[in-house]
Parts: C-alpha cells; structure tokens; sequence
C-alpha cells in the first residue's frame, strides 16, 4: 500500500462529546491507577506493623 492509496481512507472521527467521555474515562482510569499504587505501598509499610502488632497481642 502506498501514500495514494492510504490518502484515499477516510478516518471516521467521533464528535466532541464522545472525545469528551472517552478523555474522562481515560483520566479516571490514569487517576485510580496512581491512587492504586499509593495505597499499595501503604499497605506494604503498615502491614509488617500490625502482623507485629497482632503476635505481640497474643503473648
């Protein structure tokens, strides 16, 4: 396939409001995406605290 074939396709383009919801949806999913990886290091630093936490409730 060469240029003068290719210039022939038309490219359909949603109108705005589509582009509109598919950006939104695009910087939530980015958003909960970063949130997600915060939390996960969150977790990993308290979580050897209430494993200690928890044996030493036990004695």
């Amino acid at each position: 396939m060469n240029y003068d074939n290719l210039a022939n396709y038309l490219i359909p383009i949603p109108d705005i409001e589509v582009q509109k919801a598919i950006s939104d949806i695009y910087t939530a999913y980015i958003t909960r995406k970063r949130i997600n990886e915060q939390l996960k290091g969150q977790v990993k630093n308290i979580c050897p605290i209430l494993i200690r936490g928890s044996l030493e409730g036990e004695k």
